[in-house]
């Protein structure tokens, strides 16, 4: 995790309103991340997120953008 791009901690939003969450993620590994690498939902408030979502490839020392479509 490098930083939220999107809806940082304690923004508020009106009840139902959809949006989406992006997360910067570096690749701090020593190998590249593969093409069908998914972000799992493991816990916590849903806000209606889907249980996976793809990750880009990334090569190491690299950073990339993770978006999921929620609701408030």
């Amino acid at each position: 995790f490098v930083c939220d791009v999107t809806i940082t901690d304690g923004t508020m939003l009106p009840l139902g309103q959809p949006f989406v969450k992006i997360w910067r993620v570096r690749n701090d590994g020593q190998e590249a991340w593969p093409q069908n690498l998914r972000l799992l939902f493991v816990g916590g408030d849903r806000l209606g997120a889907t249980d996976a979502v793809a990750v880009p490839p990334a090569p190491p020392g690299a950073e990339v953008d993770v978006a999921v479509d929620m609701v408030a």
